[in-house]
C-alpha cells in the first residue's frame, strides 16, 4: 500500500507517531523557484515524479510520452501534480513495509520536476495531466538535488534543502513514434501555412530554419497547422520536434 500525504512540516512529525512500524516514510520538497527551460516559473499543479533507482543503476530518464527509457534503471513510484507557488511543497509519502521490502530494497530515491506543458493551435498552454500512473506528455525534466529523505520512526521531519531546479533535460522520443506527414502547403499574404498529419499529443512540433510562428502539440487522428513567414528564394523545410 502506498499513500501520499501533503502536510506542513509541523504536522509531519505527529503523523510519524501514527504510521505503522516498519513502513517507509519519504519526505520530499523543493525550495524553488523551480523553472522550465524557457526560464518561466513552473505552473501550479505541475508534476513531480518520485523515482526509485536500483543499486548499481543509473536512471535512464523519461520518454516524451511519460514512459521510461529503460525500466530496468528505475521505477516511477509516484507522479503528483502538486507544484504550488513555483515549488514542490513539503510532502510525505508512505509505503507499506512489506511492499517496500519486495519492491524497493536498497537503491536510492530521487525527485524529478517534469515539464508537461502542451500548446494548442490557438496558443493556449495547459498541463497534459496524468493517466495510468504516468504523465501524458513530458517535454523535459530536472532532477531536484537532495530533495528526498527518509523519515525514521519517532523522528521529526527535516526537509532536505535544495536550490531551484530547471527542467532543461530533453526527454527521448519513444520508439515507434510516428513520423509527421506534410499534407499540404499554402502561401498567402506573406505566410506559409503547412498542414501536418500523423502527429501525437505528447510531442510539440516546429519547423526547421527560422521555425514556425506557432509551435504546437500534435493531435491524434487529426491535423495541425504550422505557420511561418515566407522567405525569398528557395527554402527547404522539415517538420521537427520543438
Amino acid at each position: 500500500m502506498r499513500k501520499l500525504i501533503l502536510a506542513a512540516a509541523a504536522a509531519c512529525a505527529a503523523f510519524v507517531v501514527f504510521a505503522d512500524a516498519g513502513d517507509v516514510l519519504l519526505s520530499f520538497s523543493s525550495v524553488g523557484p523551480d523553472k522550465y527551460a524557457d526560464n518561466s516559473t513552473v505552473l501550479d499543479n505541475e508534476c513531480y515524479a518520485l523515482v526509485w533507482v536500483p543499486e548499481g543503476k543509473v536512471f535512464a530518464g523519461f520518454a516524451a510520452d511519460g514512459s521510461l527509457v529503460d525500466e530496468s534503471t528505475g521505477k516511477v513510484v509516484l507522479i503528483a501534480p502538486i507544484a504550488s507557488g513555483g515549488r514542490c511543497p513539503e510532502t510525505l509519502f508512505e509505503i507499506d513495509s512489506s511492499y517496500a521490502e519486495s519492491n524497493f530494497k536498497g537503491g536510492e530515491w530521487g525527485l524529478y520536476l517534469l515539464d508537461t506543458r502542451v500548446t494548442a493551435e490557438d496558443g493556449a498552454v495547459a498541463l497534459a495531466g496524468t493517466a495510468a500512473g504516468r504523465a501524458k506528455a513530458v517535454n523535459s525534466v530536472a532532477k531536484v538535488s537532495s530533495a528526498v529523505s527518509e523519515v525514521k520512526e519517532g523522528s521529526s521531519v527535516k526537509i532536505a534543502s535544495t536550490a531551484g531546479s530547471v527542467a532543461s533535460e530533453k526527454t527521448a522520443v519513444p520508439e515507434g513514434a510516428p513520423r509527421p506527414v506534410v499534407e499540404s502547403i499554402n502561401v498567402s499574404d506573406g505566410l506559409v501555412m503547412i498542414s501536418v498529419t500523423n502527429t501525437v499529443p505528447y510531442l510539440k512540433y516546429n519547423l526547421t530554419g527560422d521555425g514556425a510562428l506557432n509551435p504546437v502539440n500534435g493531435v491524434a487522428g487529426g491535423r495541425i497547422m504550422l505557420i511561418k513567414r515566407q522567405k525569398q528564394g528557395v527554402e527547404l523545410l522539415r517538420v521537427k520536434r520543438d
